[in-house]
């Protein structure tokens, strides 16, 4: 487009595709737009990058609202209206960190199981997971076990229990 920016800015990711990929496309548009960019990609978990952007270290950053949201706030409550959610995350942001306008596209987390498991414990959606709760292995990213759209998210919706490991 017709954007144009000047100075210098440092983006990071987390260490994870999405996180990686929406980091290095904002990289590459404020790059085309003009601005010197460094990217320092899959730096790490929330513990590791919140504190990089209250130093400084990170300029932007990718985020997910209601998972930042979570993080910063352990009892906030998830919401699918997205104003909602930036509402009470701009409440919980330090203050020196702000939340840019949220994107008009949706990231939702999915669970998914092989055809064979489905068919096998005959599983349509992932209350159906309940009959086999504690029998099967989930798979997730690191910050899981803490993440309430995560294993907390699954316990109290579902009532389903995972090993960690």
């Amino acid at each position: 487009g017709s954007l144009k920016a000047t100075g210098t800015i440092t983006v990071g990711s987390a260490n994870f595709a999405e996180s990686e990929i929406v980091g290095q496309v904002y990289a590459g548009a404020l790059q085309a737009a003009g601005m010197t960019v460094t990217f320092k990609d899959a730096v790490g978990a929330r513990q590791v990058t919140m504190p990089m952007m209250e130093k400084g270290d990170i300029d932007l950053m990718p985020e997910f609202t209601y998972s930042l949201l979570a993080y910063l706030d352990a009892k906030a409550e998830p919401s699918s209206d997205v104003d909602t959610v930036v509402a009470e995350l701009t409440k919980a942001l330090p203050a020196s960190l702000n939340i840019r306008k949220a994107s008009d596209v949706s990231d939702v987390n999915v669970f998914v199981v092989t055809p064979a498991t489905a068919k096998k414990h005959d599983l349509a959606s992932i209350s159906d997971l309940a009959k086999v709760s504690g029998t099967l292995t989930l798979g997730g990213p690191p910050e899981c076990p803490k993440n309430a759209a995560c294993i907390p998210g699954l316990e109290k919706v579902y009532g389903l229990r995972f090993e960690i490991k």
